[in-house]
């Protein structure tokens, strides 16, 4: 059975309810994101749209050197260019308001359903609708969720810890940034939610693959370049295929119930830890029941009054 904290705030103002495994007791490890092991260079996919939008090739030029500087290959196709796309690591799709096609959503979900990590460029609400709407559709169709784009969002945001990568740097300054109204499965990178991540576990339909999406093309470009930033975006999508690849341990990946010692405190179960219990019997505290949702694989259930 699958234990999952689904409400962390109501279980962590429980005080002290306990969970009972009767054939297995709790083990509960603290869990952390994964310090990223030393990068492996890799190849990386730059799509030029500036046959579109002459303006955008100067930041093709800035992703360009930020990967090399990282230690990766850059290659640069021009949009539309057929290409096989399972030598590179990571892909950066750069069309901020120009809709994905049916040709591109199909090849990007064979790439991410076999470990790839993509990189999908977003805008303002008023400039990259249609764009802003074939992403939402791309990431439902992978099992992502509902994801939508409402308006804008501060130009000023805070990048939350666990994507600050390759750097310390938590500041990144947009310009006419869009903002994301609901996520899916995903995590609001920025505290406006201007960016996104879709980490890999958290797409139903490509459980190997993980996708970025920021809704702002200035942050690339040299007037706006937002360095620190262009490198932690980088350094995720390293840390997702490394993840992906078994480099480095999956923080969603469910924790084994081990060792039949004794009881366990529900009030000690972080937000991102999930469990696994098979077999048995698991006697739980009825308060828990409103914090947890509990699914029975081949064991069983049974809610208590245990204090």
């Amino acid at each position: 059975m699958i234990l999952r904290n689904v409400d962390s705030r109501a279980a962590s103002l429980r005080h002290w309810k306990r969970i009972f495994l009767a054939s297995s007791a709790l083990a509960v490890t603290a869990l952390a994101m994964p310090v990223q092991a030393s990068p492996t260079p890799i190849s990386a996919l730059i799509y030029d749209y500036s046959i579109n939008d002459p303006s955008t090739a100067g930041m093709v030029t800035n992703l360009a050197a930020s990967q090399t500087a990282a230690g990766n290959t850059p290659a640069i196709s021009a949009v539309g260019t057929s290409i096989s796309l399972s030598s590179y690591g990571q892909v950066w799709d750069l069309g901020a308001n120009v809709a994905l096609t049916s040709e591109q959503v199909a090849y990007y979900t064979a790439y991410l359903q076999n470990g790839g990590t993509l990189f999908v460029m977003g805008e303002n609400a008023g400039w990259g609708v249609n764009r802003n709407t074939s992403i939402s559709s791309l990431l439902s169709s992978l099992g992502g969720g509902t994801v939508t784009v409402t308006g804008n969002s501060d130009n000023n945001q805070t990048i939350a810890s666990q994507f600050l990568i390759a750097n310390q740097n938590a500041n990144v300054t947009f310009a006419a940034v869009g903002a994301f109204g609901s996520v899916g499965t995903g995590t609001c990178i920025t505290s406006g939610c201007g960016a996104a991540a879709w980490g890999v576990g958290t797409l139903a339909n490509a459980t190997k693959g993980a996708i970025v999406s920021v809704l702002d093309v200035n942050f690339l470009g040299t007037l706006y370049l937002q360095q620190d930033f262009i490198d932690n975006l980088i350094g995720y999508l390293h840390q997702q295929q490394q993840i992906s690849d078994g480099t480095l341990p999956n923080p969603n990946a469910k924790k084994d119930i081990v060792d039949p010692s004794g009881a366990a405190l529900a009030s000690q179960l972080g937000s991102a830890l999930n469990y696994r219990f098979d077999g048995g019997v698991l006697t739980a505290d009825q308060d828990v029941a409103g914090g947890f949702t509990v699914t029975a694989n081949g064991g069983s259930i049974v809610y208590a009054g245990t204090d």
